[in-house]
């Protein structure tokens, strides 16, 4: 289901942190690279962000028939169309969004995809992804508007 790209990337992520931090300390005295540098907890942190992400996510993974979940927030169905939306209303790209509707395919088919795996199949290179993913997480930690799922939205 891309669960496992998910945690791939960030497993990545920290393992390319540990090595940046090897060539060139975070810190002079050692105290904050034992806490957020430190390879026996390499697995653990993962996880850990892992489970934050998916939380977040769970929106793009979760299926009811009733087109709504169980924590209130839209499923695949809403957020596709939150998509079209956004892309007439905030970029008043009408003619995009009519093409698209011409097609008779759902949203959610091709948003679930772009969601699910926070478009890291869309971007070519690692270092791509890693810069995408920056802003989402950015985005999310510094606004109580901003979701992970509303900042996968309005990218899409």
């Amino acid at each position: 289901q891309g669960m496992h790209e998910i945690l791939s990337f960030l497993l990545m992520a920290i393992e390319k942190d540990l090595l940046n931090n090897e060539k060139e300390p975070f810190d002079s005295d050692g105290s904050v690279n034992q806490i957020l540098f430190n390879k026996r907890t390499l697995v653990h942190d993962a996880y850990s962000i892992f489970d934050a992400v998916m939380s977040s996510l769970t929106p793009a993974f979760e299926y009811r028939g009733d087109s709504s979940n169980v924590h209130g927030q839209p499923t695949m169905e809403t957020s596709g169309a939150s998509a079209m939306n956004i892309i007439r209303e905030w970029y008043g790209d009408d003619e995009l969004v009519d093409f698209i509707s011409t097609l008779g395919i759902p949203p959610e088919l091709y948003c679930t995809r772009w969601m699910r795996l926070m478009f890291s199949r869309e971007l070519e290179g690692f270092d791509n992804v890693f810069i995408l993913w920056d802003e989402f997480f950015h985005r999310q930690s510094n606004s109580s508007k901003f979701s992970l799922m509303t900042s996968l939205e309005t990218t899409a």
